[in-house]
C-alpha cells in the first residue's frame, strides 16, 4: 500500500457513511474486516455483505500483554476466531494523527484540491514531507450559490512514520492492509449506520477508553468536533489503587462493581472520576462556545470504562444532558457463530472496527 492521500482516507469514503459516494456495482457477497488495534486491546469484527443484507459473522477482543509484540497477538486472534479474510482495514490513533476543523474561502472543488496542496501545513503541526493527508469538502462546497463567503472543510494527516508502524504490525501478523481510516472516523460511521434516527440532530459520542478518552460531536450526522483527554480508566484505576493502597487488580474490580463503601473509598473514587468530567466538560463547553455550534441533544457513550456504574448519573448531572449507550451491531444480522451474549459483553468496545468492518470499498 502507497502512502499517498488516498491510501490514508479514500476520498468521499473515509468520512462519514452519510456522505455522498460514487455509485457502484453491488458484489453478489462480500467479506469486510475491520481490525483495531487500541491502547489496550486488540479488536476486530468480520462482516459478510450479501446484497442489501450484512451479516456480522466473527469479532473477537484479546488484551494487549507486556513483551507480547502486538502482531503475535493479532496472529493468535485469527487463529482462534477464525477469522475468513486476511484482507483488513485498520485506524490510526495518537499524536501522530490530527483532524482539523476548518472554515476556508469558498472556492471551486478543482481550486481547493490545488491550494490546499500548499496551504495544509499552515493548519498542521507538521510539515507536509512527515505526513500523509485527505480532506473532505461537505457537498455544497464550491457551490456558487451559497451565501457564505467560507465553506467547512476537514482536515485529516497522519505522520509516515505512525501509517508505517501500523502497516508492519499487520504485515508481521500475515495479514494485508486494505485501507487505512482514522478512529474517530470510523467510530462515527458506525454510529452513523446504528442509530440513524439522530441523523437529523446533533450528539456526542463519548468513548471511554483505558488510556484516553475520545469526544466527538456529529451535527445532523456530520463530524464537526473531536478530542482526545489523555486521561483513561487506567488512570482512575491507578488513583485509586495508590490512594486505598490496594492492588490495580482490586482496584478495577471495584470500579465495575462500584464497590465503594467507605468515606475514604467514596471520596477517594470522587476526586478520580471528578479529574475525568472536568475534562470532558472543558471539552463540551469548548464546543458550546463556537458561534456555529447547535445544542446538544443527547450524549451516547462506549468504551470499557463507560460500564462503570456511576459514569452515567454523574455526566448528566455534569453536563445536563441525557446520557445513553448504544450498540454499533444493533442494525446488523447475526451469522450462527455469533452468541448473543459475547455481543452484548463486547459491545462497549466494537464502534471503531465495526466502524472499520462497514467502511465501503
Amino acid at each position: 500500500m502507497s502512502l499517498s492521500i488516498a491510501g490514508l482516507l479514500e476520498k468521499g469514503k473515509g468520512i462519514l457513511s452519510s456522505l455522498p459516494t460514487r455509485k457502484r456495482t453491488p458484489l453478489k457477497s462480500e467479506r469486510r474486516v475491520g481490525l483495531n488495534i487500541g491502547r489496550s486491546n486488540v479488536v476486530a469484527c468480520e462482516v459478510l455483505i450479501e446484497g442489501n443484507q450484512t451479516v456480522l459473522e466473527r469479532l473477537a477482543l484479546r488484551g494487549l500483554q507486556g513483551g507480547t509484540p502486538t502482531s503475535e497477538l493479532v496472529k493468535q486472534l485469527w487463529a482462534e476466531a477464525g477469522f475468513q479474510s486476511k484482507r483488513v482495514n485498520i485506524a490510526l490513533k495518537g499524536r501522530g494523527i490530527v483532524i482539523r476543523f476548518i472554515n476556508f474561502p469558498r472556492m471551486t472543488r478543482s481550486d481547493f484540491a490545488s491550494s490546499i496542496q500548499f496551504e495544509a501545513e499552515k493548519y498542521l503541526p507538521f510539515s507536509l514531507s512527515e505526513i500523509v493527508f485527505d480532506y473532505y469538502l461537505s457537498e455544497h462546497a464550491g457551490d456558487s450559490r451559497e451565501v457564505s463567503p467560507t465553506m467547512p472543510v476537514i482536515l485529516v494527516a497522519a505522520r509516515k512514520t505512525e501509517v508505517e508502524r501500523s502497516v508492519a504490525t499487520v504485515k508481521e501478523a500475515g495479514l494485508e492492509v486494505n485501507a487505512i481510516d482514522v478512529d474517530t472516523i470510523a467510530g462515527a460511521n458506525a454510529f452513523s449506520r446504528a442509530v440513524p434516527g439522530e441523523k437529523d440532530h446533533t450528539v456526542g459520542l463519548i468513548d471511554f477508553g483505558a488510556v484516553d478518552t475520545a469526544v466527538s460531536i456529529l451535527n445532523k450526522g456530520a463530524l464537526d468536533f473531536c478530542r482526545d483527554i489523555a486521561f483513561g480508566g487506567d488512570d482512575l484505576t491507578n488513583i485509586i489503587s495508590r490512594k486505598l493502597n490496594i492492588e490495580k487488580r482490586v482496584a478495577l474490580e471495584k470500579l465495575h462493581a462500584s464497590q465503594f463503601t467507605t468515606d475514604l473509598e467514596q471520596a477517594t473514587v470522587q476526586e478520580a472520576l471528578d479529574r475525568l468530567l472536568h475534562e470532558v466538560k472543558q471539552s463540551i463547553n469548548y464546543y458550546r462556545e463556537r458561534e456555529t455550534a447547535s445544542p446538544l441533544e443527547t450524549l451516547y457513550i462506549s468504551g470499557g470504562f463507560s460500564q462503570f456504574k456511576s459514569l452515567t448519573a454523574r455526566l448528566e448531572a455534569e453536563l445536563q444532558i441525557p446520557v445513553k449507550f448504544w450498540d454499533p451491531t444493533a442494525d446488523l444480522i447475526k451469522g450462527s457463530e455469533v452468541d448473543a451474549e459475547v455481543v452484548k459483553k463486547l459491545a462497549p468496545f466494537l464502534p471503531v472496527s465495526m466502524g472499520l468492518a462497514l467502511r465501503p470499498r
